[in-house]
This record gives structure tokens, C-alpha cells and sequence, in this order.
């Protein structure tokens, strides 16, 4: 643009403005994996990421032992982990719904089945919640 400094001063401006971006582009590259934000991007998302992972587990696992437990068998409508809204719950039969504690997040379209959240990993899923927030904030 040198040689058309005269001819187009504004432009000419704009290019001496510019500024070579090359070390940007190296750590987005580092970050971004697959069109994704990866682990490895920074620490705190690394630790972050691992507390959801693992709070995932104890809550799932939770909620496994309550669908085996031979106090809710006859309650469950069916013996698998469901999630609604993004929160693990428990199948239960309609009628036995005041048998288990938790908050009822949903109901089947039948409506013969409420998806209950057991008051025993509402706490976990709230921290996992919160953790999910507060990745997105880094």
C-alpha cells in the first residue's frame, strides 16, 4: 500500500492499522479442538469440567442404587435413569408419587409416570448446576 499512499490516504490509514494477529490465532487454534471449547483451554475449566464429571457419577450412581433398592421397587414404573431439564429423576407410578421423596419434574404423556427428582441429589444436581454457570463464565 506504500506505493498508493497518495492515491487512497484513508485506506493506506486503515492498513498501517492493522496488526499481525499470529499469536491469537495460535491460542484460539490451542483452545478450540473440533469445534469445541477444549479441557485444556485453562485450568479453571479443566477443574471445573472434572467437578461436573464427577458430581455426574455420584448423582447417577445415586440414583441407580434408588431404582435397585428393594424400599422403591414396587414404585418405579420402569428401572432406568431418566433426565428432564437437564436433572436425573426417576420413573414412578402415578399413584405411588407421595412414596418418594423429591420434586416431580415431569409426567409421562400417558400420565401414568412422574419423573421425580429424589430429594437425595437435588443438592448435587444444584452444585453441578452452579458449576455448569459458572463454566460458561470463564
Amino acid at each position: 500500500m506504500k506505493d498508493k499512499e497518495f492515491e487512497a490516504p484513508i485506506i493506506t490509514g486503515y492498513v498501517y492499522s492493522l496488526h499481525d494477529l499470529t499469536d491469537l490465532v495460535e491460542e484460539i487454534e490451542r483452545c478450540i479442538r473440533y469445534g469445541k471449547v477444549d479441557d485444556y483451554a485453562s485450568k479453571d475449566l479443566l477443574k471445573t469440567r472434572k467437578q461436573i464429571s464427577i458430581l455426574e457419577d455420584r448423582i447417577k450412581c445415586r440414583v441407580e442404587q434408588l431404582l435397585k433398592s428393594p424400599k422403591y421397587t414396587k414404585y418405579i414404573q420402569e428401572n432406568i435413569v431418566s433426565e428432564r431439564n437437564g436433572r436425573y429423576v426417576i420413573p414412578v407410578k402415578k399413584e405411588y408419587r407421595k412414596q418418594i421423596k423429591g420434586a416431580v419434574l415431569d409426567t409421562s404423556s400417558s400420565g401414568s409416570t412422574v419423573y421425580i427428582e429424589p430429594e437425595e441429589v437435588s443438592s448435587i444436581q444444584d452444585e453441578m448446576i452452579f458449576l455448569s454457570y459458572k463454566k460458561k463464565l470463564k
